[in-house]
Formats: structure tokens, sequence, C-alpha cells
């Protein structure tokens, strides 16, 4: 869907999955240029494939090693303000926009307000309003349209984080700075969050679905979680209890359901150590 504003997009690889190619392509048209930054420790054949597709359009940037999501957030954000952009889509590897009418939405969210610092896309409906976004203290990374001046104000995302907590601390930082964060009322993102698991809850006497993350993830979740919780607790105290309150639901899914628990609660563990120690960055064995 042409739109009056031009939007730049950057998408975040790690050894990702064949059918990224279609997740790129349900937005790559509302684009006028796409960074792929890629995280993965070797070159992706198939994004190679579709650079030759589309001539100018897509560049292609392999780290040829795991710098985490901030800092390949914020090399997508310095090319492409440097190009003369305003505007950049973020997206997850794992993630499609639904419907382009998304871009639409985001253009008049942008232009009806001067101090939108992003426009996000839904991955659930909301009926708390009824107009076409609403105020949302945080959200996730992908599917968001951000404004690059404001990036640059807020000091970018914190790359020390390395992954889990840099899109709410952002979020944080961008309110703080008087932007604003919005999010659609209506579904216009596929996002998986993780591997979907099925439990019987003998309290509740039902089944219910959790998200399995790989144990390393629960370290860069306690350690970094610890630091939003403990640096924002006056400044934004909503967003740091809702911090506490998601690792406290996590640890209880971990002891109560999940197998192998002590490859889990070991890297809770040390994300409790390095977060004491001020250690950040990507995990260091």
């Amino acid at each position: 869907m042409p739109t009056n504003l031009s939007f730049a997009g950057v998408i975040v690889l790690y050894n990702p999955e064949k059918d990224v190619i279609n997740n790129i392509v349900s937005y790559l048209n509302c684009l006028d240029h796409l960074y792929i930054i890629d995280n993965s420790l070797t070159d992706n054949k198939a994004i190679k494939e579709l650079l030759i597709s589309n001539g100018n359009k897509v560049s292609y940037i392999p780290f040829k090693e795991n710098r985490g999501i901030a800092k390949a957030l914020n090399v997508g954000c310095t090319i492409a303000s440097q190009k003369g952009y305003k505007w950049l889509l973020t997206m997850d590897q794992d993630s499609r926009i639904s419907s382009e009418d998304f871009f639409k939405i985001a253009e008049d969210s942008i232009l009806a307000n001067a101090k939108i610092g992003i426009v996000s896309a839904s991955y659930f409906r909301s009926d708390i309003t009824k107009e076409t976004t609403y105020s949302s203290p945080c959200i996730i990374t992908s599917g968001n349209v951000v404004n690059l001046l404001a990036w640059k104000k807020v000091g970018g995302y914190n790359e020390k984080l390395f992954i889990d907590e840099v899109d709410n601390e952002f979020c944080v930082l961008l309110r703080m700075r008087g932007f604003e964060v919005r999010q659609t009322r209506d579904n216009f993102l596929n996002h998986k969050l993780g591997n979907d698991f099925l439990v019987y809850d003998t309290i509740k006497s039902k089944n219910k679905t959790l998200i399995r993350h790989p144990p390393i993830r629960l370290y860069y979740m306690t350690r970094n979680g610890l630091y939003i919780i403990f640096t924002y607790f006056i400044k934004d105290t909503k967003v740091a209890v809702s911090r506490l309150r998601n690792l406290v639901i996590l640890y209880y899914q971990i002891i109560r359901f999940y197998e192998h628990k002590g490859d889990y609660l070991k890297y809770i563990f040390k994300g409790f150590r390095d977060f004491t120690l001020s250690r950040y960055g990507k995990y260091k064995t």
C-alpha cells in the first residue's frame, strides 16, 4: 500500500528458518529499503537470492557472529538515518505483517502527532479503544515503526543488554523524553514468541499452553529483568513491577512444569550473579 511517508526497514536474523523469506515478503513492498542484519555465524544463501531478485531495494549486512539484537538494531537505525530516512520498521525473523493497512495507520498516526516515538503493529486485538491506536507503556521490538530522531535522542538501543528487555527499556526511555509509544488496536502482526508446549495444571484441572525458551535465555531474562526492575523502579514503577511479576511467573512455571529444571535454574543463578556483579553483554562461559 503506497503511503506519503518513506519507510525503511531492518530485520535482524540469527540462524533463520526458510520461511523467513515469506515473512520478509509480507512487508517488503511497503518499504523504500530493507536492511538485513545477520547475527548468524555464516552467510545466508536464501537471503542472497532475495538480494538478486530485488535489486537495490535490499541491503544484506552479515556480522558472521552474534552481536546481539540491540547492536543489530542500532546498525540498521544508523544506516537508515544516514541515508535520510526518518522512520524505520523493525522486524524479527519470526514475524510477518498480516496486512499492508498497518502502514497507512502508522502514517496517519505520525502525521497527526508530532510526538510519536513508535507506532507498533499489535499481535492481538484490543477492545480498550475505538481509535485505531492506543498508548502502551512497552511493546515488543517486532512490528515497530520507529522515529529515528527519537531513537537518536534517547541514545539508541542499549547494547549492554544484548537481548531481552532491550525493547522495554527503549520504550521507557522514549516516554521519559516525552515521546509516545502507540500500538494498533487491530492485529497486524503474526509473531512467534517461542516454542509452545502443552501442560496439565492439576490445581486448575485444565490444560494450558506455555512457551519454552532455550535455557540460556533465562540468563538474559533474569539479568536484564533485574536491571530494568532496579534501574527504573522509581522512574517507571509500573514497568518495573510488571517485569518482576513476569520473572516470578516464569520461575514458577519452570519449577512446576518444565523438564530438565536444573538446566534452567543454572542459568537463572548465573543471571542473578552477573547482575549483582554488573556483568553485561554477551554471556561468557
